[in-house]
């Protein structure tokens, strides 16, 4: 029997193939399959992942594709809190500042640092926040020995002060956080593609007859 998503019951766990963050993304995704049918949704999101490994193509993304738009009654937004334990990667001064937040773009923007936006990332952990929070707290506690001073460019009203850490246990950190109380790897999202979402989003929120 297939498993169902953790976001909607009649939304499969393998969503197609297709990246599902939310209870929104599956309805839409839903939607969206009625319209066109499982069988091409799900070959979009193979040709995607095949030119771009370990990435999957976005809701928003096959919407625009197929010109479908959907109705506002499916895609208003839910309130459902999500977190992310993010890793965000200093190049110019080999640091990473790490963290937990349900708006892990928004607190990057708060550090007035250019992030390396390929490589910076945030974990998801759905809404379960204690998870999130005992991974970042773990996570702090593991690499304590490689803590370092925040760039110079960090305005102290940002917090988090105590939070960077020298880039050489980047990797480290990351592998032991994804695969933190699961039994596989947790989904990790890029901030480049982080931001282009919230980007698609707002201006979905600000007009709703707009294609995604």
């Amino acid at each position: 029997m297939n498993e169902s998503s953790p976001f909607h019951p009649n939304l499969p766990a393998h969503h197609f193939g297709v990246h599902v963050e939310n209870d929104m993304d599956a309805r839409r995704l839903l939607y969206l399959i009625e319209q066109i049918g499982a069988a091409k949704v799900e070959r979009s999101a193979a040709k995607y992942s095949a030119k771009n490994p370990g990435l999957k193509i976005f809701v928003s993304v096959l919407l625009s594709h197929y010109r479908v738009r959907v109705p506002a009654r499916v895609y208003a937004p839910v309130n459902v809190p999500l977190y992310r334990v993010y890793l965000l990667l200093h190049t110019a001064t080999a640091r990473f500042k790490l963290g937990c937040s349900g708006d892990w773009v928004g607190r990057a923007a708060q550090f007035n640092c250019d992030f390396e936006l390929d490589q910076s990332i945030g974990i998801s952990f759905g809404g379960d926040k204690a998870s999130a929070l005992a991974a970042e707290k773990m996570a702090k506690k593991r690499f304590h020995f490689a803590r370092a001073d925040p760039p110079a460019c960090v305005p102290y009203g940002a917090y988090g002060h105590k939070e960077w850490f020298d880039a050489i246990v980047f990797e480290d950190a990351m592998a032991e956080i994804s695969n933190f109380n699961s039994t596989r790897m947790r989904d990790c999202l890029c901030l480049r593609m982080a931001i282009t979402h919230d980007l698609r989003c707002e201006e979905t929120s600000m007009s709703p007859q707009t294609l995604i």
